[in-house]
């Protein structure tokens, strides 16, 4: 199991590219960039959230794993009650969102290869990530 959390707060009430931050996709490039399984990369920007995520992996062949993950995302509580902050704070529309998520991975002598289906549960459509080697940020 792994456990990633996220909490992204400013004390501004000036909104600007600094004080923003981009949720969405599976491997971010950026430094104001959190991931969200289920949402393109980028898709929500703003400026406080709340992000946890877990994922189980099974591995049942030889250097093959099933991933599964659970995404979600609080952009409302208890960021309401800070002073100054009178810009929109939603993720889309909404307030929180939760998604889900597939995977499956195998260690080749290249790296790791993984392809990824991802779906916030408040949109029809589903995301995919396929990645070849090692991630480098």
């Amino acid at each position: 199991f792994n456990w990633y959390n996220n909490i992204s707060v400013i004390f501004t009430d000036v909104e600007s590219f600094s004080t923003t931050h981009f949720f969405g996709g599976y491997n971010p490039l950026y430094f104001n960039t959190i991931p969200y399984l289920g949402a393109k990369p980028y898709e929500f920007s703003l400026s406080n959230a709340y992000t946890t995520r877990l994922d189980a992996q099974w591995q049942f062949l030889n250097k093959t794993y099933l991933i599964t993950s659970i995404n979600y995302a609080e952009a409302e509580l208890p960021f309401k009650y800070i002073p100054n902050q009178d810009f929109p704070n939603k993720l889309g529309n909404l307030h929180r969102r939760f998604s889900f998520g597939l995977g499956l991975a195998y260690n080749s002598p290249l790296g790791p290869i993984s392809f990824s289906v991802a779906r916030d549960i408040n949109k029809s459509q589903f995301t995919t990530n396929f990645s070849l080697g090692f991630w480098y940020k």
